[in-house]
């Protein structure tokens, strides 16, 4: 006997955290209608999390919206939490709505263990939601990978910047050193 499993939408899932279905220690996300459990942080991951808020606060304050591990609804099947995100400056902080593609500028996602699923699926999947920039930091290989310009559910352009290179935030016109953001 076949089953098929049951798609949640974001407005579902909203209703089931509001119900009180998930702890405050659940860590799930809502990836293509499916609830998918998070890889739990590290210690190394956590380090590298505050000391990119630190620098990108140096040099963003007051130009934009940072979140660290907040929701950004990509469409409605799917509620992605990023490690960081960098978001269209609002006076409100985004306190009515979660975030969407359209308010992305850039996306962050620092792996360690979750190398090979971050690879695998959530690079596609914010290229489908048209998410302009994503950065992947590498841990374990010591570097960031570079993702641009999404077109037909692909990034089109990926660029892998080693610990000596520099990495460009072109909107703001800021540069920054790889070797400041890997441990």
């Amino acid at each position: 006997m076949l089953t098929q499993a049951h798609k949640l939408s974001v407005k579902a899932f909203h209703q089931m955290e509001e119900a009180g279905i998930f702890a405050a220690e659940d860590r799930v996300e809502l990836i293509k209608g499916m609830l998918i459990d998070m890889s739990p942080v590290g210690p190394s991951h956590a380090s590298r999390v505050k000391t990119i808020v630190e620098l990108l606060f140096t040099h963003l304050l007051g130009k934009v919206t940072i979140g660290v591990q907040d929701p950004v609804v990509l469409d409605d099947f799917s509620e992605s939490i990023p490690d960081i995100s960098i978001l269209k400056w609002r006076k409100d902080k985004y306190a009515k709505a979660h975030p969407r593609p359209e308010d992305v500028i850039l996306l962050m996602e620092v792996a360690d263990s979750s190398l090979a699923s971050d690879q695998a699926s959530k690079i596609s999947m914010y290229a489908e939601a048209g998410i302009p920039e994503c950065w992947l930091l590498n841990l374990p290989e010591r570097c960031i990978e570079v993702y641009k310009n999404p077109a037909k559910g692909q990034y089109q352009d990926r660029q892998v910047i080693n610990s000596k290179g520099h990495l460009t935030i072109e909107k703001f016109n800021i540069s920054l050193n790889a070797e400041e953001l890997l441990p």
